[in-house]
């Protein structure tokens, strides 16, 4: 019978063996697995052109620098006072005057007329302004509305290939700004 009982022992001692392997094998596939898989900071790519004057709607020459976002895929022009802060999925652009974004979202639309009125209908925004523009032949909007909470936007979306990139503020002394920046935005696959 003690025989019986050392073999029993045994075989529970190499059972377990067994189960603290694979346990540190998945624990290690996993490790590995997140690590691979893990967003990695985007990085902020900026293309340094010799810095230029160029002219804004509502300003005098001011000097400008052009930002690119491969991880958003679109290249812009801004003033230089701004700092440029990529995130996944947004990048915000920041000045002493206040803070414009840069979003990007997938949709299953297929034009952004559509997009929008279903945007609207789940916000529940109040329309000011609404005028259909294109930005470099893509299809666009331009819009100022009125967030549910009484904040004011201006607001430009762009419909490109699936894709929806919204240019926008709710500082009226970046209006102009804005109308730049989305003026000069490309998307750059």
């Amino acid at each position: 019978m003690n025989i019986a009982i050392k073999m029993k022992r045994s075989a529970q001692k190499g059972n377990i063996l067994i189960i603290l392997v694979i346990i540190a094998a998945l624990t290690a596939g996993v490790v590995f697995y997140l690590k691979s898989n893990s967003p990695t900071t985007p990085t902020t790519n900026y293309i340094n052109p010799p810095t230029t004057s160029q002219p804004t709607s509502t300003k005098s020459a001011e000097q400008t620098k052009t930002f690119q976002s491969k991880t958003l895929k679109f290249t812009i022009i801004l003033a230089d006072n701004f700092q440029i802060e990529e995130k996944p999925g947004r990048v915000d652009l920041l000045n002493p005057n206040g803070k414009a974004y840069i979003d990007r979202n997938t949709t299953n639309f297929s034009d952004i007329n559509e997009y929008l009125k279903d945007l609207d209908m789940h916000n529940k925004v109040k329309i000011i302004e609404n005028k259909q523009i294109a930005i470099n032949n893509y299809s666009a909007n331009l819009r100022r509305i009125t967030l549910g909470s009484g904040e004011t936007q201006k607001v430009y979306t762009i419909f490109i290939d699936g894709w929806i990139y919204s240019i926008y503020s709710d500082s009226d002394s970046l209006y102009s700004d804005l109308d730049q920046i989305a003026k000069s935005f490309r998307y750059t696959p």
